[in-house]
């Protein structure tokens, strides 16, 4: 069953910085993702700074900022412009 469930993605707006990083010690680093739950309030204020504040580490960090999703959706990452 573990197996199963590491297929899935998650979202980082866990409320707790231990439990993300118990996430995604358990299910992978490349399997969870930056989210906000906008535009409900249950969210966060500052999704990116509550990650960077759980110290995942700077392998792990900018995957689940994004690059986990420029991976599974198939994007690239533009600049600031572009």
């Amino acid at each position: 069953m573990d197996a199963c469930l590491r297929r899935f993605l998650y979202d980082a707006v866990t409320h707790d910085a231990v439990l993300l990083r118990e996430l995604v010690e358990w299910a992978g680093r490349g399997q969870v993702v930056l989210g906000s739950d906008w535009p409900f309030d249950m969210g966060l204020e500052d999704p990116v700074g509550f990650v960077r504040s759980a110290g995942l580490g700077a392998e792990t960090e900018p995957r689940v900022l994004g690059e986990n999703a420029v991976r599974i959706l198939g994007r690239e990452v533009r600049g600031e412009h572009g």
